[in-house]
């Protein structure tokens, strides 16, 4: 059993480590809907009119558009994405007067990108993005890239960040914790093993759904948020009820089997309840929900199954080395010490549950009553970090524009008759 969760954890580190070539996006569409069939069509029929773009802002405190260094700025950034296939049509103020602001101090580029898979389309917006900054612009001008692909791309870099830090200041804090509740540093790491091990191979088996199954960005975050607290968590019920065995004088391997179907039971209705909770979001043909799905899904079983099989194991090689280091032997008897509060507490509660049960209940009558109050709304780039220079440059964008829609409806129309005709024009000038 060991020798098979080492291998399958080594495999899986490679997965891990290349889980982010098969996540894509943000994946809020739902295939088969009219807006999604809308946006093909348009990526289809007008591929160099895309809905994917890179959007480069320009604003001065005292030049205008119409001033020849302002203008010299602008066609610097049209120079770069001539002759580029990965650039469809390029717009400037020129087409559209809206582009400006009122004072003629702020305008935008809007770049439209040729329609490709996400991937690629995120690369050739990174390497336009580079090319620009790589540009020198006069110091009277402050320039701020944005747009679709821009944004994609800075909400991946997030999500990665963010998953690493939070690894980063909660395991050294858990370890902290679990030193404290065990008295031993053994006992602490068999926990963080647990959890480490669920989310590495969670990871890997990840990559290989995404070669199959859309999946997007913020895997990695619920695979790591949820690992940590399902493997802990799991992890912790074996190693209490193991060493509460092994203080009886309980043989070792006795000890980890009485562990396993004690706690283990529970453990185990507890994984596959949240698992099947967790399933029911891989029903909705939804890149987002699934991929919440199956991150969660996956880690909880993969914890479920380390906590029942390889643990036992560990246990009946530890044995009562798993109070180790000796040196800890005064914070294992605090830990054991700590068990009178917990005695004290539940025989309280038992002798006056009517009031911790009103007590309880409207503690949370009164924390739930704030859900009637709190408004949902889809994540935007205002949500994201203020200095991120897309979120800067959308919010310039909406200084020029504060009625311009970022995200308008859009209506397509297939006839056989000739569209650049005067009948038909008229016709959808109607329907307007």
């Amino acid at each position: 059993v060991l020798i098979i969760w080492i291998l399958i954890t080594i495999i899986s580190a490679f997965g891990a480590l290349h889980v982010q070539d098969v996540l894509k996006g943000e994946g809020s569409y739902v295939k088969g809907s009219e807006s999604f069939e809308q946006n093909e069509l348009i990526n289809k029929d007008f591929p160099k009119q895309s809905t994917k773009n890179v959007i480069v802002t320009f604003k001065s405190q005292t030049l205008t558009v119409d001033d020849p260094v302002f203008q010299e700025a602008i066609n610097k950034v049209k120079d770069v994405t001539k002759g580029n296939k990965d650039i469809g049509d390029v717009y400037g103020y020129e087409l559209d007067q809206s582009f400006i602001s009122k004072d003629r101090k702020s305008t935008f580029l809007l770049i439209n990108l040729v329609d490709k898979s996400i991937e690629i389309s995120s690369e050739a917006a990174d390497q336009i993005a580079t090319k620009i900054r790589k540009l020198s612009f006069p110091s009277e001008i402050e320039y701020h890239i944005t747009g679709s692909q821009i944004i994609v791309g800075d909400m991946t870099r997030l999500s990665e960040s963010d998953s690493a830090t939070a690894e980063k200041r909660i395991l050294p804090i858990a370890i902290i914790l679990l030193i404290f509740v065990f008295g031993a540093l053994v006992s602490a790491l068999l926990p963080i093993m647990i959890a480490v091990m669920s989310i590495v191979i969670t990871l890997g088996g990840l990559y290989v759904i995404g070669h199959y199954f859309e999946l997007t960005i913020f895997c990695k975050a619920i695979t790591s948020m949820m690992g940590l607290g399902v493997g802990l968590d799991y992890c912790l019920f074996m190693v209490s009820r193991f060493r509460e065995e092994m203080e009886k004088g309980t043989d070792a391997k006795e000890a980890a089997i009485i562990a396993t179907v004690t706690a283990g039971k529970a453990v185990c209705y507890s994984g596959l309840a949240v698992s099947i909770g967790l399933g029911a979001l891989l029903i909705p043909d939804l890149a987002l929900t699934r991929s919440i799905g199956f991150s969660g899904v996956l880690v909880v079983i993969v914890a479920l199954l380390l906590s029942l099989t390889l643990l036992p194991v560990i246990f009946s090689y530890l044995g009562d080395r798993i109070n180790s280091p000796r040196k800890f032997h005064k914070l294992v008897q605090y830990s054991s010490g700590v068990k009178d509060f917990w005695l004290n507490w539940s025989k309280t509660v038992m002798k006056h549950p009517y009031a911790f049960l009103i007590s309880g209940l409207s503690i949370l009558l009164f924390i739930s009553a704030f859900t009637f109050q709190m408004k949902l709304w889809n994540s935007t780039v205002l949500l994201m970090p203020e200095e991120l220079d897309s979120r800067a440059g959308f919010v310039n964008m909406m200084e020029i524009d504060p009625s311009r829609k970022f995200s308008p409806i859009g209506v397509s129309f297939e006839t056989k008759e000739d569209s650049y005709s005067v009948e038909f024009v008229a016709k959808i000038t109607n329907a307007r």
